[in-house]
């Protein structure tokens, strides 16, 4: 990923942003599905490596926005070098920013809002 980021501020001559939509969900698939510890174990250390390259990164990085599909606590993979992070979980002004509010579930797939009763 280093020289991806390289690549693309050379080309364009801009910090660059990064997207990493449901950062979580091979972590959430390991414990919630498989029930392996080691397996998320090894998913972490990995992400360890990811955001500890992402980090290293940061002087030619514009913004990195990472999305989960729950609240799994940052923290323990950001907690070394430069710690900027900001969660963004419960900013009212947001809510609706990404995926589906729940009145939209209501509107467009009512199968699914009466499924998880939204009302």
């Amino acid at each position: 990923m280093p020289h991806l980021i390289f690549k693309l501020k050379f080309k364009f001559g801009l910090r660059v942003v990064i997207l990493v939509d449901e950062y979580d969900s091979p972590l959430i698939y390991a414990l919630e599905v498989k029930k392996n510890r080691t397996l998320a174990h090894e998913i972490r250390i990995s992400y360890d490596d990811q955001f500890g390259r992402i980090k290293a990164k940061l002087g030619d990085l514009r913004l990195v926005l990472m999305l989960g599909v729950s609240r799994l606590a940052l923290t323990p993979l950001l907690e070394s070098g430069p710690n900027n992070t900001k969660d963004l979980t419960y900013e009212t002004e947001l809510a609706g920013a990404f995926g589906f509010t729940n009145e939209e579930t209501e509107d467009f797939h009512p199968e699914i809002a009466h499924q998880y009763n939204f009302k």
